[in-house]
């Protein structure tokens, strides 16, 4: 008798050393499990300025592209003046104006008149 409850106590102490074991376990479980959930609390509010972080982002994007093709064109609106004028400053060195002159018009008349000889008799 005494060497079946000296089996049944170590088999208590087998089931008790399991279930602290568990218990353990099951308290690392549950702390893991609430540091999830308070994770999980803030979640909606993390995900929506997420999703306006991402707006705002291609946003400036857009604008960084609409900025670029503006400096584009003015490089090359910069370009064209600039031989437009070196155009001009050429044209102007190459031909001299003169100031306009008014031209004085003249006429002259040339009247032919035939007079009759007189006969001399």
């Amino acid at each position: 008798m005494l060497y079946l409850l000296g089996r049944i106590d170590g088999k208590l102490d087998g089931v008790v050393t399991q279930l602290n074991a568990m218990s353990s376990r099951q308290d690392d479980h549950d702390n893991r499990i609430t540091a999830l959930e308070n994770t999980q609390a803030d979640r909606p509010i993390y995900i929506e300025q997420h999703k306006k972080m991402i707006e705002k982002v291609a946003k400036l994007e857009e604008w960084k592209t609409e900025i670029a093709g503006a400096v584009k064109a003015g490089a090359f609106l910069k370009t064209a003046v600039a031989i437009m004028a070196a155009i001009i400053l050429y044209v102007g060195y190459r031909v001299q104006f003169a100031p306009i002159q008014t031209s004085k018009v003249t006429t002259t008349h040339q009247v032919q008149s035939t007079v009759p000889h007189a006969r001399v008799e």
